[in-house]
């Protein structure tokens, strides 16, 4: 029987000077001075407890805490190996080497390893001391000296976009090289689990479960199991897989060699439960568990989790002039992708944890989100995050790790690609979520921009889908992103990222012009809110514009030239709002371009959803979990069915996307709002039936047939019904700035007050007499407040029910605030009727 000895836990860690050994893998070595530091774990997390670095996030003081990537890092760990595991093979496994390490057990080197994302497993069966203690002693070389190591003197070369040019020739997380969006700083730690794994005969080293075909009535899937044997014996393998009651089992005779031999069973599954995205059905997943029977003893079992579920990557149909699109198909059906580019959520990678990943992918999927870019710059992150993506049906496009840049192709470099590209993909490949694996983010992007013409890499047209192929088949691979075209960002073909808005200074109208057939990169920055900043920037700091905002990655010279469409920034408060309302409106037109033309245009991923330290940049939700007021925007804007109005040329186009797999039955109401005087002027309804997974141009009129004499004094509101929910749109004629909001005047009542967690849920209904452009809700207090909708829009008259959840409170009493763009704050002081 298989036996595991963990050894995570509390092991010593100390610095050295780059490249000085005193002996530190000795058994003998003294070691009571060092640092305890957890494993898994990170050595900035491990100093920062100390007390021995400042915070890095904190205003500039990053810069302060280089000095740990330029020194040695040490661990030790003693541990008891019982005597019984005497004769037993034994396998020492460490999950995560961050990232140029060498490993002595007893003095003895055993192991070498560079490459942050393999594992590495080394049996050291003749090397362990049985019934007594053993010193493990691994050695993390500098960082940053290791990287100029093996990069070479090559800087005088353009090759790359973002961070030193050294990256491109070590395997290790790209983005902590700094990055247009996060700081230079290079993690160091055994930052995964390690273990030891001791058995007599046999043992499970891997489970590959790959779905075939699906249908209602049955599902045809092939189970591989991998079985690493030690002796020539008959077997018997028993498989069991259940999800609610769906339930199948397989109980096979094996005849084990001494090797590693790959076994293969085709199993029918009758009434599968499937795994659908968010939004399309349940994210059904089952529990498969299996035992190797040896003698009648179980000599090993493994459990994992698997989702019945198939994925096409569509590239050619009718529904373009040119036969080109780019869309998904789960279990056969067609699926528009919405969602946001997913980064690192924390530089300080070790603070990563279910929890951290649940509160912010359950926002995702709260927002609408049914799809996330694992972008290639970033982690492989730990399991929990794939874990929660499969229960919760966020599809994942997972990049693998290049970026934006001309990486070497020399053998030793592509041989560590390729046995990292195996680690990566058999390690996830069972994770229903993740449907499709791509080369790398921006690599032909960038070849192409640096006049390299169009190139093919080795790594992405060679390597990565050899691969893929053979690892796992159940999922299409692409090259790169963007790639497809005349060019590898052609609108035209493929998959397209479009930063002509933004960094090409092009309008935010030139969205309407984007005809990419999958968007999968574009965004635009905007501040946190100001209690965010208060965070992490000295109070000196906050206002006016200065060299700690430009340190926290804010770029003023793109964002204020956006902003004059919207106001003049007088204070920090407003050019808070304001930058907010760029980001916002960006998202908006550029998602709903891409939703009107459905199909296509197969999904629309902005950038990005989350932050990995306190930045003032593209984040639609910040480092701390507070959301800005484009993520409510995209939130709206990726409802399964919406309205989207158009004006162009004196027309209103007035279009109605629906996501449902049925058709459904809608109210439309138009609501022109005259701002003369804040009250309707007209209202038209109608009643339209809209085909299932659609987009469909229901009517158009012309500003006359609407009553509308002054783009500029007079904007439209646009409500559609369906099955007791309703989605809202507004439409300005003109630039915001040009439009006269008088005065609004809000209301505000707090009901439902309940304990949730740490913190409480609660119901505030807020309304306005007059039209009220905007309205926020928040608490006063620092805390982080999360509103089911926020930044919307009233009627005049209109009152709205809003459900807050405020986190971490540690007060009896809070002060809720609801303001708007035409409203002054309002406040309503409530009792907390719990302890906290």
């Amino acid at each position: 029987m298989k036996r595991i000895i963990s050894l995570d836990g509390v092991w010593k860690l100390q610095h050295f000077d780059f490249g000085v050994s005193m002996g530190q893998f000795r058994e003998d070595y003294d070691d009571s001075w060092w640092l305890e530091a957890k494993v898994p774990g990170e050595v900035h997390e491990t100093l920062l407890n100390y007390g021995l670095i400042e915070d890095p996030f904190y205003g500039k003081n990053c810069d302060k805490r280089e000095w740990v990537e330029k020194v040695d890092w040490w661990y030790r760990y003693r541990f008891y190996v019982p005597e019984d595991l005497r004769g037993k093979k034994a396998v020492l496994v460490f999950e995560g080497l961050d990232t140029f390490a060498t490993v002595w057990l007893n003095g003895e080197r055993i192991a070498e390893n560079e490459d942050m994302f393999i594992p590495i497993s080394i049996d050291v069966s003749e090397k362990l001391r049985y019934g007594s203690h053993n010193i493990l002693a691994v050695r993390l070389g500098a960082p940053w000296y290791e990287t100029l190591r093996r990069a070479g003197n090559f800087s005088e070369r353009n090759l790359l976009w973002n961070g030193s040019y050294a990256r491109l020739y070590v395997r290790k997380a790209q983005y902590q090289y700094g990055w247009d969006w996060a700081v230079k700083l290079l993690t160091v730690g055994i930052w995964r689990s390690v273990k030891l794994v001791a058995y007599d005969a046999a043992v499970i080293s891997d489970v590959y479960v790959k779905t075939l075909s699906v249908s209602e009535e049955k599902a045809e899937i092939e189970i591989t199991v991998e079985i690493d044997s030690s002796i020539d014996a008959d077997a018997t393998l028993k498989i069991i897989g259940e999800c609610e009651n769906s339930r199948f089992h397989v109980e096979a005779p094996l005849t084990l060699r001494k090797e590693l031999a790959i076994h293969n069973f085709a199993v029918s599954v009758e009434k599968p439960k499937l795994w659908w995205p968010l939004g399309y059905g349940k994210p059904s997943l089952y529990n498969l568990h299996v035992e190797l029977i040896i003698e009648d003893k179980i000599e090993d079992e493994c459990n994992t989790r698997f989702g019945i579920r198939t994925v096409e990557l569509v590239t050619e149909s009718s529904e373009t002039e040119n036969g080109k699109v780019f869309y998904f198909k789960i279990n056969r059906v067609k699926i528009f992708c919405k969602g946001a580019n997913w980064i690192p959520a924390d530089l300080l990678i070790s603070r990563l944890n279910r929890n951290r990943y649940e509160g912010m992918l359950r926002l995702a999927a709260e927002g609408n989100h049914d799809m996330l870019r694992v972008w290639g710059g970033g982690l492989v992150e730990y399991d929990e995050f794939y874990d929660i993506c499969d229960e919760l049906g966020i599809m994942l496009w997972h990049d693998l790790n290049f970026a934006c840049g001309h990486y070497p192709e020399d053998e030793d470099f592509l041989n560590l690609v390729k046995n990292e590209a195996e680690a990566t993909i058999r390690r996830l490949r069972n994770h229903p979520s993740i449907v499709l694996w791509c080369g790398n983010n921006e690599n032909e992007m960038f070849d192409f921009a640096s006049g390299y013409g169009l190139t093919r890499p080795k790594i992405d047209f060679e390597v990565l889908p050899n691969v893929v192929s053979k690892a796992d088949p159940s999922r299409p691979y692409w090259p790169s992103s963007p790639w497809g075209g005349d060019n590898p960002n052609d609108m035209m073909e493929g998959d397209r990222h479009n930063w002509e808005v933004y960094h090409g200074m092009a309008p935010i109208s030139d969205y309407l012009k984007d005809e990419a057939r999958f968007l999968s990169e574009f965004g635009m920055q905007a501040l946190p809110h100001i209690k965010t900043m208060l965070k992490f920037l000295p109070p000196n700091n906050l206002w006016p514009i200065n060299e700690q905002w430009l340190y926290h990655y804010h770029v003023p010279e793109r964002v204020i030239p956006y902003m004059k469409d919207y106001g003049e920034p007088r204070h920090l408060h407003e050019y808070v709002s304001l930058s907010m309302l760029v980001q916002s409106e960006a998202l908006k037109t550029a998602i709903e371009n891409c939703r009107r033309r459905k199909f296509r245009c197969g999904g629309v991923l902005y950038w990005s959803f989350n932050a990995p330290w306190p930045n003032m940049c593209w984040e639609t939700v910040d480092y701390y979990g507070l959301p800005k007021m484009g993520f409510y925007f995209a939130k709206r804007a990726f409802e399964p069915i919406i309205i989207s109005p158009l004006y162009k040329n004196g027309i209103i186009e007035i279009w109605v996307v629906n996501d449902m797999l049925s058709d459904v039955k809608c109210r439309l109401k138009i609501t022109i709002i005259n701002l003369a005087d804040m009250e309707s002027s007209k209202t038209l309804v109608s009643e339209h039936v809209i085909p299932a997974n659609s987009s469909s141009l229901v009517i158009k009129h012309t500003l006359a047939d609407l009553d509308i004499t002054d783009i500029s004094k007079f904007l439209a509101v646009f409500d559609i019904e369906s099955d007791g929910k309703t989605h809202r749109n507004v439409l300005l004629l003109t630039k915001h700035r040009e439009l006269q909001f008088p005065k609004a005047f809000l209301s505000l009542e707090a009901s439902d007050i309940e304990k949730e967690g740490d913190g409480f849920a609660l119901t505030v209904k807020v309304g306005s007499e007059r039209y009220a452009r905007l309205v926020n809700v928040d608490v006063k207090e620092n805390y982080i407040a999360i509103a089911n909708d926020n930044y919307f829009d009233l009627l005049p008259g209109e009152k709205k029910n809003v459900k807050i959840k405020v986190k971490s409170v540690k007060a009896k009493e809070l002060t809720l605030v609801a303001s708007a763009f035409n409203a002054e704050q309002t406040n309503l002081k409530i009792e907390l009727p719990f302890n906290n």
